[in-house]
């Protein structure tokens, strides 16, 4: 027994709009690997498996930022590891920036450590400085 041909495309069509509609919905990141602490000014947001943004939400010129690993019991925030800062000159509202962080990357250091990947600080232009460890 022959399938007709117009049967077949729509079989065929119907299968293929049901592969991309579950690729489509299936995460490439879990939501936890990300923590954002409430009033940070720079906000990180997973892009992909390794792909991140970092955007200034704040009204206020950043010139430096370090990112490190974080666990967050009971809402306090304890730092597992940090990053050397990395100098930028980022005004207020300004776009943003996509990390990639690789298959060896930090993101994946903080998942093997049972941590999130965050913000850790930020140094403002006018010399002060937001922690996520003293920051509520």
């Amino acid at each position: 027994m022959t399938i007709p041909r117009p049967l077949l495309i729509a079989l065929f069509s119907l299968a293929a709009s049901l592969l991309v509609g579950q690729r489509g919905t299936v995460p490439t990141t879990k939501p936890q690997s990300v923590y954002n602490r409430p009033g940070a000014p720079l906000l990180l947001t997973a892009k992909g498996t390794h792909d991140y943004s970092i955007d200034n939400v704040s009204k206020d010129r950043i010139v430096s930022y370090r990112l490190g690993c974080v666990r967050v019991p009971n809402g306090s925030v304890i730092i597992v590891k940090s990053t050397d800062a990395e100098k930028v000159d980022w005004p207020p509202g300004s776009g943003v920036l996509v990390l990639r962080t690789g298959q060896s990357g930090r993101r994946l250091t903080c998942e093997h450590m049972d941590s999130l990947f965050s913000i850790i600080e930020v140094q403002f232009a006018d010399g002060r400085v937001w922690k996520a460890t003293n920051s509520k």
